[in-house]
């Protein structure tokens, strides 16, 4: 009986887990799709990633793009790769957020703010950020520095789009044009 009841145990464990884990899943693809579709309506991305559905009214090709940077860090390793990937860029730039609070707070103190926090909690943030990151270049320093050049492909994106008054127009509205179509949707500005 003792047997039987830690078995049944592990199972529900495990399916819990599961279901937290698919949920979590699940919830940060909805709010991540809408982050390329958000850019474009700021005019920092091309326009055909703000396309949404008519009849579901989603970014199609905002999570079609999604989708697709995913498999592309996913392919030439793991998911060991992509943990590691996710974990170590986002702790830099949370760290940069958390940096934010003090830099805003010295230089623009007259700045309308609806709350504040004391300033410790962004200086043990910070302390926290870095103590993840330089664990993660101790721990694995080629996966660290090669994840930061990958990203660092976003500079000259950034500058070359939209800097230039969307440089990208020519190209990227023929593609809308038939995106529009084939995907039945509407633009996001």
């Amino acid at each position: 009986k003792q047997w039987y009841q830690r078995r049944v145990r592990g199972y529900f464990f495990a399916a819990s887990v599961a279901l937290s884990t698919f949920g979590a899943l699940l919830s940060m693809i909805l709010a991540f799709s809408r982050l390329p579709h958000v850019g474009t309506m700021e005019h920092m991305l091309p326009s055909v990633l703000g396309l949404v559905s008519r009849e579901s009214k989603t970014p199609v090709t905002s999570l079609m793009f999604l989708g697709f940077t995913s498999m592309c860090c996913v392919w030439p390793g793991n998911i060991t790769d992509l943990i590691i990937y996710v974990g170590f860029l986002s702790w830099i730039f949370w760290g940069m957020c958390f940096a934010a609070v003090i830099v805003l707070r010295i230089k623009r103190p007259e700045m309308e703010r609806p709350f504040q926090v004391p300033l410790v909690i962004p200086v043990i943030a910070i302390l926290t950020s870095l103590y993840l990151i330089l664990g993660s270049i101790y721990a694995a320093p080629l996966k660290s520095g090669i994840w930061v050049l990958a990203s660092l492909i976003a500079v000259p994106v950034y500058y070359g789009y939209v800097d230039k008054e969307r440089s990208c127009d020519r190209w990227s509205s023929a593609l809308t044009q038939r995106l529009l179509a084939y995907f039945d949707a509407g633009t996001a500005a």
